[in-house]
Parts: C-alpha cells; sequence; structure tokens
C-alpha cells in the first residue's frame, strides 16, 4: 500500500475479500470497511502511497524522504491505535459463523466468459457525475488562490499566537472536513494555504502544518464513505453485490477507532513539535 496506487490496491482487495468471506464465512462488510481504513492510514506514510500526500508534496516541493521520516511513525502509531480500537469494536464479525466447506485455496477458478468490447456500453458505465464533481472542485480551489483567498486567510494565521494550537487545530479541522468532502481537494487547498503562509513568515513551523493536515485529512477520509476515493471505490463495489451499507453504519463501524486514532495523533504531533521534528 506504501508503494503502490490506493484505489487499484481496494479494487483487488475487496474483491478477494468477497471471496474469502463466502467461503470461511463471515460477514464482508466490517472486514472491507477496516482494510479500506488500514490501507488508507498506511498508504499515508510515503508520498506515492496516498493521493493527498502526493497533492500535497508536490505542491509544496517535499520529497519522499522528507514526507516517509515524518509522516511514517506519526501514521503507523496511530493506525495502531485504530486497529486495536476497530477489533475491539468488531471482534465478534471476524469469528467465523460457520466452517465452511471448501476452503479458499481448493476453489476451482471460474470461467469468465469474453465478449466483444462494446463503447458506448463502457461509456455509460463511467460515472461522470464523480467526474465532473471533482473537475469543479479542483477549479474552485484554483480560483481560490487566483483572487487571493489563501493569502488573505494565512495572513489571519498569522495572528495565532501559538503555533501548538493552530497545528492541532489544522489536524481536527481538516479531519472533520474531510469527512464531508473528499480529501484530495482538500489536500491542495491546504497545501496553497501553507504555502502562503511560509512566504510570508519562514520562521514559522509550517512543516508541522503540512503533517498535522495530512494525518487529519487520512484519519477523517476513514469516518465517512466520501472521505476518501478508496472509500468510494468499496463502497460502490458493496452496493453492486446488493450490499447496502449506508453512511450511519459506516460511522458507527469507523467513528470510534478514527476518534481514538485523532487523539493519539494530537499526543504524537505534539511530541513531534516539541523536539523540533519536522
Amino acid at each position: 500500500v506504501c508503494s503502490s496506487d490506493l484505489i487499484t490496491v481496494m479494487i483487488f482487495l475487496t474483491a478477494l475479500t468477497f471471496l474469502i468471506c463466502q467461503s470461511v464465512p463471515l460477514e464482508p462488510v466490517p472486514v472491507i470497511v477496516g482494510e479500506v481504513c488500514c490501507a488508507n492510514m498506511i498508504g499515508a506514510a510515503t508520498l506515492i502511497g496516498a493521493p493527498p500526500n502526493l497533492m500535497m508534496a508536490t505542491t509544496l516541493n517535499y520529497g519522499f524522504y522528507r514526507v516517509f521520516l515524518n509522516m511514517a511513525p506519526v501514521v503507523f502509531a496511530s493506525a495502531a491505535v485504530f486497529m486495536i480500537v476497530y477489533y475491539a469494536q468488531h471482534r465478534l464479525s471476524f469469528v467465523a459463523s460457520g466452517s465452511g466447506r471448501h476452503a479458499f485455496a481448493l476453489h476451482q477458478p471460474q470461467q469468465v466468459p469474453v465478449h466483444g468490447w462494446n463503447r458506448l456500453a463502457f461509456l455509460r458505465k463511467v460515472d461522470l457525475t464523480t467526474i465532473l464533481f471533482f473537475m469543479g472542485l479542483f477549479i474552485l480551489v484554483g480560483a481560490l488562490e487566483q483572487v487571493g483567498v489563501f493569502k488573505a486567510l494565512a495572513q489571519r494565521l498569522l495572528r495565532v499566537q501559538s503555533p501548538l494550537t493552530l497545528i492541532l487545530a489544522t489536524l481536527w479541522l481538516s479531519a472533520i472536513v474531510s469527512a464531508l468532502v473528499d480529501n484530495i481537494p482538500m489536500a491542495l487547498a491546504l497545501a496553497y494555504l501553507i504555502k502562503r503562509l511560509g512566504a510570508m513568515s519562514p520562521e514559522f513551523p509550517s512543516g508541522m502544518l503540512v503533517w498535522a493536515a495530512l494525518v487529519g485529512l487520512t484519519l477523517g477520509g476513514n469516518m465517512t464513505p466520501v472521505g476518501a476515493s478508496p472509500n468510494l471505490i468499496a463502497y460502490g463495489l458493496m452496493e453492486k453485490r446488493n450490499i447496502h451499507v449506508g453512511w450511519r453504519r459506516w460511522a458507527v463501524l469507523t467513528w470510534p477507532a478514527s476518534l481514538s486514532a485523532l487523539v493519539a495523533a494530537s499526543f504524537f504531533l505534539w511530541v513531534k513539535y516539541r523536539i523540533a521534528w519536522y
């Protein structure tokens, strides 16, 4: 996950999980949601492991080593807290309801029929609504940068007397916003804002805001089906199999563990700031 595209990973892993859960058997929803969340968190350890990291790092000219050195410890520790709480909350869901008549490894592969490629049918399956939504968000972010909104916000943020307060506020606000809006355009918006802030006040620890924003976007993105692109992929694949999760169930599955991870991340970022590791 740290070195591959999260969307590709979830397309493969979700399909594989369905097959395993049918063979064991297990309820697939808690397993798949847990996999998505863990993939999002562990992927955030590197520059190329998560789209928000790539978006923000390229905008700010951060290299692979710098991202890994600063993100990996916080992400791994927060992910450990998340997995402990998630397992404690849903441990009964991970117990097979039956012995299963066949082992997964012994299943015979099914023959998949190959049909001619219908271009029109293929285009109809393209989710144009989602594509246009993301296009609109990126256009909006670019427009806000051009008209000086991020510059004005940066000037206001510089008035905050306590950098630590601003760092923790960035973490939690990023998490809240990314739970409602996909974290990729939010990463671009925050990158512009932090870039302006660093240009206005080079002595300000803007690097800490980068790590706080990325951790917040990652953990907050786990909290709803639309918080991150891999969530949407896994959610859509479950819907196609007539497994209706809904926002409420997703929140029940993820919020306790996500909030616990955010509390842990707040402590780890406090430590990073105190020892000037940014």
